[in-house]
């Protein structure tokens, strides 16, 4: 199954934390991966076994 737009708003607005296939919160992730544009992070769900990738880009740096 291909995650659509909906699947991928539902995991975003649960700050994912949850599957976005079966909603569960038992997920398995890798450790951060960066080139100079991106990170990713690669996730395994413990349920239904779904695997997916979290990217991650920099949209700013500020100041503390």
């Amino acid at each position: 199954m291909k995650l659509t737009r909906i699947m991928k708003k539902r995991y975003m607005d649960n700050a994912g934390n949850k599957c976005p296939y079966c909603g569960s919160d038992d997920l398995d992730c890798s450790r951060f991966h960066s080139d100079s544009m991106c990170a990713w992070q690669n996730i395994i769900c413990a349920v239904c076994k779904k695997e997916w990738r979290d990217v991650y880009t920099l949209t700013d740096v500020e100041e503390i």
